[in-house]
């Protein structure tokens, strides 16, 4: 049976959201803006796929983003960039490509664990990743 992530849950005061090692397919639907106050947010081992929506850039306090294991592919989104709260980034496991985006050390500065291992990722990775503590390619 497959089962669809749907943003119609919640318009309130969320902080965690683990739907991880489900069957979850389809798309993240643009709506994440719902999740304002989201800290955490667990999306990986699923089947989801596409690309991560536009609306990502509204969890400003979002620390903490996992979504490994799926089949998310295209370049990482500019409006990630916003997301400047996280600390930990974990994109292993899709089909993301395209270079390394030199953002993701400038904009992202309290980031300290980013993983990108079995990805489609090309080129050098960036200097600005240098301040990080823990990364894999």
């Amino acid at each position: 049976m497959e089962r669809y992530f749907s943003c119609q849950i919640v318009d309130g005061y969320l902080n965690f959201l683990d739907l991880s090692q489900n069957s979850f397919t389809g798309k993240i639907p643009d709506c994440l803006w719902h999740f304002t106050w989201l800290r955490v947010l667990n999306l990986g081992q699923n089947n989801l796929f596409g690309r991560i929506p536009y609306s990502i850039e509204y969890l400003t306090s979002l620390e903490v983003l996992y979504l490994y294991n799926n089949e998310f592919s295209g370049e990482l989104p500019l409006s990630l960039k916003k997301c400047t709260s996280l600390s930990s980034l974990e994109l292993k496991g899709n089909k993301f490509s395209g270079n390394v985006p030199i953002w993701i050390g400038e904009e992202l500065s309290g980031l300290y664990v980013l993983s990108l291992t079995s990805d489609k990722f090309f080129g050098t990775i960036p200097l600005q990743l240098r301040h990080m503590e823990i990364y894999k390619f």
